[in-house]
């Protein structure tokens, strides 16, 4: 179980990564909305298949700017710790007449802990294995291009009694990613996510949150993101004697 003063010098850890990043000057605000569907599908006591369909859009003017699939496999080793691995593909709009695709196979590891207070803790890292098309920001070109974003997770979430039957989930969470290899840059962008799910049964709810996100746009200037992010779970059981309907 992790107690208070953990998780005092978790947070200190994560504003001080990003005192460095904010200490620069340029940026430029933007605002987006995210809508997705994530289907989660337990097929097994330890394994559960997941899939999302992501449609994110930007604000003023109104258009899309990107469309994320997601398929991956999810394993528990332990109580507290899953592994997975999955793929992505997904197509970003770099102006109004070139849209970029990128391959995206991903591997991740989950540690998942209790804390005082209903609390759990959960540290996650993914690896982004990035495949993105070459492209002059006019036109596609031959080729993909290839580098590592790693993926640095913290998340606190707490369970909220609504009725006997039903429970609400809010979570916290901030994340860092990072690029090695032929990258343009080492910093990619930093995420913190506000959001509570509403359950509004065994197999549906619904999750709105606010998501800041600081992302690299040339060296020395930054994108910051404010985005309405609403998510459709929809849960499946198709354990043996557990079969959704």
């Amino acid at each position: 179980m992790i107690n208070c003063s953990s998780k005092f010098f978790i947070s200190a850890f994560l504003v001080s990564i990003a005192s460095v990043v904010f200490a620069q000057d340029e940026y430029v605000q933007q605002g987006s909305y995210w809508i997705r569907y994530y289907n989660q599908s337990q097929i097994s006591d330890r394994t559960v298949i997941h899939f999302q369909l992501d449609e994110r859009r930007l604000v003023n003017p109104d258009r899309q700017f990107q469309l994320f699939t997601h398929l991956n496999v999810n394993y528990k080793v332990k109580p507290w710790l899953e592994v997975g691995a999955g793929l992505n593909f997904n197509w970003t709009d770099v102006n109004k007449n070139v849209r970029v695709p990128e391959w995206r196979p991903w591997q991740e590891a989950n540690i998942i802990l209790p804390m005082s207070g209903k609390w759990q803790f959960q540290f996650r890292y993914r690896l982004d294995d990035r495949f993105i098309h070459n492209n002059n920001k006019v036109d596609l070109t031959e080729g993909y291009h290839f580098y590592f974003r790693h993926r640095f997770r913290v998340q606190f979430s707490r369970e909220l009694k609504i009725s006997d039957t039903k429970r609400a989930l809010m979570r916290f969470s901030d994340e860092i990613m990072l690029n090695t290899g032929d990258a343009p840059f080492t910093f990619d962008q930093n995420r913190v996510y506000a959001a509570l799910e509403y359950p509004f049964s065994r197999h549906w709810s619904v999750e709105t949150g606010y998501l800041n996100i600081l992302q690299s746009r040339t060296d020395d200037t930054y994108y910051i993101r404010h985005t309405i992010r609403v998510t459709v779970y929809h849960k499946l059981d198709f354990r043996r004697g557990k079969v959704s309907k």
